[in-house]
């Protein structure tokens, strides 16, 4: 990475926070990144006054980053706390002047605020609104999200400001607020052991071969979210779609916009596999899955050749599980999730089938158990999967 570079003060403040839901403590990080919008930075270019990250906080090209090394998250509100100050410069020489924003925090609710310790006191710096976005605080899952916000000088603390540099702050908006940051538990995630592999589904008398399928899973979005940020990869001829918003989930646990969007789903190829046309039941087969790993945090696991087992109320998707660090797992299968299947596929043309809905997923004690008891019910949804097939 360059050297911290001055830039014209950030017109763009980026925040959001996703973890999986923890029944222990957990403390936000993560980073806030301010990001000059054009036509106030050359404003204040033409007026001598440049901006830099300092005591932690780095500066590069026309972003400024913040670490978020504290805070909460409420059920009305929320608040961070970051490593680092801002300084703003203006003239040169003797003549050369500096403002200190020391110990930024962020404070999101029904009037939501980036404040700073200015002349010895804490004072607010901006007013953040989000007149076409939204703020999405969500306790129990762990998360906070402010998008579509805007970055609007509080009056006092631009005047403040201008006095100290001798050169005049320019007033109103700033900028627009997307999201980027992370959470970082204070207690990690860590798996627990599975016992027994589940027995296969029995194959009535008059079940009928599967000669092909079609299975797209589309994986829990918040998960998606924390972990895919790092490393979600395919394996073994697993294909992922094309990225799409968050808030585009066709079963979502947390709806959001993403920005960048995200893989969020992914094809399976078919193997083999059988259907009973009597009951309605089956069994498919996959090969290929995902690795899910956020190095880090301890998180190296691999779910793949899926077996989705229709059967009623019984429904159920096994996998065979690989994983390293703290969820770790000696290559073997085990039922992950239940499917909710509320009846029959549907035929058309003869010899086709496909459900007309997603199957919406949900972990089973054993599913809990390989994600370490971070999505116990009722948040323990795992998104869902579009199942079809066909037989000869």
């Amino acid at each position: 990475m360059r050297r911290a570079s001055r830039i014209p003060v950030a017109a763009v403040l980026a925040l959001s926070l996703a973890v999986p839901a923890s029944a222990g403590a957990a403390a936000p990080t993560g980073n806030t990144t301010l990001v000059v919008a054009g036509g106030k930075a050359k404003l204040l270019k033409q007026r001598g006054i440049s901006f830099s990250g300092v005591r932690g906080a780095q500066t590069e090209g026309h972003e400024s980053r913040l670490q978020i090394v504290g805070g909460e998250i409420g059920d009305a509100a929320a608040a961070f706390s970051h490593r680092g100050a801002l300084r703003l410069t203006a003239g040169k020489g003797k003549a050369r002047h500096k403002v200190l924003l020391r110990a930024p925090q962020a404070q999101l609710g029904a009037r939501s605020l980036l404040t700073a310790q200015l002349g010895g006191k804490r004072r607010a710096i901006f007013d953040l609104t989000a007149p076409n976005g939204q703020l999405s605080l969500n306790p129990t899952a762990g998360t906070a999200q402010l998008t579509g916000a805007r970055a609007v000088w509080r009056g006092s603390a631009a005047r403040a400001i201008s006095r100290k540099l001798g050169a005049k702050i320019p007033r109103g908006l700033l900028g627009t607020l997307q999201a980027k940051a992370a959470i970082l538990l204070a207690e990690q995630p860590k798996s627990g052991s599975i016992e027994n592999e589940p027995p296969l589904l029995a194959r009535p008398a008059s079940a009928i071969d599967v000669t092909g399928g079609d299975l797209t899973w589309h994986v829990r979005d918040s998960w998606t979210r924390y972990v895919g940020s790092e490393i979600a990869e395919p394996t073994g001829g697993a294909t992922p779609m094309p990225a799409y918003p968050g808030n585009e989930h066709p079963c979502p646990d947390n709806p959001a916009p993403t920005n960048p969007t995200l893989v969020y789903s992914y094809k399976v190829p078919f193997t083999s596999g059988w259907y009973d046309p009597p009951t309605g039941a089956a069994a498919l087969y996959h090969g290929g899955g995902v690795r899910f790993a956020y190095p880090s945090r301890g998180i190296d696991l691999t779910l793949r050749n899926p077996e989705i087992e229709i059967n009623g109320q019984a429904s159920r998707a096994i996998f065979r599980l690989q994983g390293l660090g703290a969820t770790p797992y000696p290559d073997k299968r085990a039922a992950i999730m239940d499917l909710a299947v509320t009846g029959s596929p549907l035929e058309s043309p003869p010899g086709a089938f496909a459900f007309p809905d997603e199957l919406k997923a949900t972990l089973t004690p054993d599913g809990e158990t390989v994600f370490g008891g971070f999505y116990p019910p009722p948040n323990n949804g795992f998104g869902c999967f579009t199942v079809s097939f066909s037989t000869g």
